[in-house]
């Protein structure tokens, strides 16, 4: 039994000591795939910045993990966290500063969850908003006091002239400790109130943000520099009536990336399933050969697959490997599938 769980341990899947399907699948997995996810997740890192240095917080999309480092590179955190669906919201690849924490947020509801989610639900029961702390707001922000829901508040939601805002609190979907970072894709790492899902082992289940298991030590982690804050102030914040929007002096960087191969501290490899298809797509890519690329300008791009782009037109020495030229062409294909 200990073997199997040290097997499944390494492979990203919950680590009963049982051969089931998942487990099964795993061991009849060829060496052949395992050496492709290293070749992609090398590859990939390539492709990133080199000009990121610690402190810093590096969150990988396939293996559903949040780890801070601190000046050294040594890791001072560990986190497990879920992140976007692999069907329609993927979480972004994307590098960042933290520059913010919010204490008791407020969620401010996209409008495609907004219209395609929660209208359908207010529709069928009126007292949903009251029911979960919601509240509508008009195009600036400013809340209304509606009384009733009318079938043209229902369409005004459903075009956005109407906005939701679910007020602070517990039961928050945001949590009680939100991570802001610039970013075009407007995602932030949040805390949840559905903490039951960490105890999955397939977490690709956010709109695209991603969701930290335990916001109140990255809280402090990220604040372990600014004067004043400790683990009773934090818990004076949580325990508030108010939303207070800390800057940080220091903003940490964030890497958001996704690697399907690790190397752990004692040089052994973790595996991690392909939940976006990206090591497929880079496959693919390498198996045709040349010619690889496509013509295409940078801004057409989202994600990994704008940094590996940007990387090519800037002249990078990457672009005239056989690797780096195919996952490129990976980045490009992935992209074309993806909606806009």
């Amino acid at each position: 039994m200990d073997a199997v769980q040290n097997f499944q341990k390494h492979l990203g899947i919950k680590a009963d000591g049982e051969i089931g399907p998942q487990t099964m699948r795993e061991l009849n997995t060829p060496i052949s795939w395992r050496i492709t996810q290293i070749q992609a997740t090398l590859e990939h890192w390539r492709w990133l910045p080199h000009d990121i240095y610690p402190p810093l917080i590096i969150v990988n999309i396939p293996g559903y993990t949040l780890e801070a480092f601190n000046d050294n590179f040594q890791r001072a955190l560990s986190m497990s966290i879920v992140v976007g669906g692999a069907y329609e919201h993927k979480t972004p690849e994307l590098v960042s500063q933290i520059d913010a924490v919010v204490f008791r947020p407020s969620w401010n509801v996209p409008l495609d969850i907004q219209r395609n989610e929660l209208v359908r639900k207010i529709a069928r029961n009126h007292s949903y908003l009251t029911d979960n702390d919601f509240e509508i707001a008009d195009r600036a922000g400013r809340p209304l006091n509606i009384q009733r829901i009318t079938s043209r508040v229902l369409s005004e939601l459903r075009s956005g002239a109407l906005k939701l805002r679910q007020k602070p609190g517990p039961e928050n979907a945001t949590g009680l400790i939100k991570f802001g970072f610039p970013n075009l894709d407007e995602v932030y790492i949040h805390g949840t109130p559905e903490t039951k899902l960490f105890a999955k082992t397939t977490r690709d289940l956010s709109h695209g943000c991603i969701r930290a298991s335990d916001p109140v030590s990255l809280a402090l982690w990220v604040l372990r520099d600014e004067q004043g804050w400790d683990i009773n102030r934090v818990n004076a914040e949580i325990d508030g009536d108010k939303t207070d929007r800390v800057k940080v002096a220091r903003p940490v960087p964030v890497l958001i990336t996704y690697a399907t191969a690790v190397a752990g501290d004692e040089g052994e490899m973790y595996f991690f399933r392909d939940v976006y298809g990206y090591a497929a797509d880079f496959k693919r890519a390498l198996d045709r050969g040349y010619p690889y690329l496509h013509e295409a300008k940078p801004t057409e791009y989202r994600g990994h697959q704008k940094l590996a782009i940007s990387a090519q037109q800037d002249g990078l020495p990457a672009r005239q490997s056989t690797l780096g030229a195919a996952w490129v062409q990976a980045s490009v294909e992935s992209c074309e599938k993806q909606p806009q």
